[in-house]
C-alpha cells in the first residue's frame, strides 16, 4: 500500500495539547498548502461549503488497542472510539471550506496540529454522509 501526503497542515493547533478532542469543539481558522502536484485536483471544490479532510496524526502512538473515551471509566477496543492513537492514526474532519486561494485552502473546526500530512480532502455531501 502507497499512501502519500497530498499536503500538509500550515496553520494548525501549535501542539496536541492545544488542540480539542473534535475539532468542533474548537473554532480555529486552519490553513491547508495542497502541495503543487495535486493542486489541479482543487478544481470544482469550491462549490462546497463543507468538505471532509484525511489527515495523519503522525504524533501519534501505533501500538495502543484499548482506549478509555472521555468521561468514560473503562477501556474498551480503539476501534470503538475516536481516540487518536490507533494502529493506523488516520485522522477525519468534516470542516468549514471558508476560501481557496491558489492551493490554500482556509478552513474552520480542523482539530490538526501544524505540520499534520494531509491525505485526502473530499467534499461533503449532505444526503450521502448524514443518513
Amino acid at each position: 500500500m502507497d499512501l502519500i501526503p497530498v499536503g500538509v497542515v500550515v496553520e494548525g493547533y501549535s501542539s496536541r495539547e492545544l488542540a480539542p478532542r473534535q475539532g468542533v469543539f474548537g473554532d480555529l481558522i486552519s490553513r491547508i498548502e495542497v502541495y503543487n502536484e495535486f493542486s489541479e485536483g482543487l478544481e470544482g471544490l469550491e462549490e462546497f461549503d463543507k468538505i471532509i479532510v484525511l489527515y495523519w496524526l503522525h504524533l501519534s502512538r501505533r501500538d495502543v488497542l484499548r482506549a478509555r473515551p472521555p468521561g468514560e471509566r473503562h477501556e474498551r477496543g480503539v476501534f470503538s472510539t475516536r481516540s487518536p492513537e490507533r494502529p493506523n492514526p488516520v485522522g477525519y474532519a468534516v470542516v468549514d471550506l471558508l476560501s481557496i486561494d491558489n492551493n490554500i485552502l482556509t478552513v474552520r473546526y480542523l482539530d490538526a496540529v501544524t505540520g499534520t500530512p494531509v491525505i485526502d480532502i473530499k467534499p461533503f455531501l449532505r444526503d450521502i454522509d448524514c443518513r
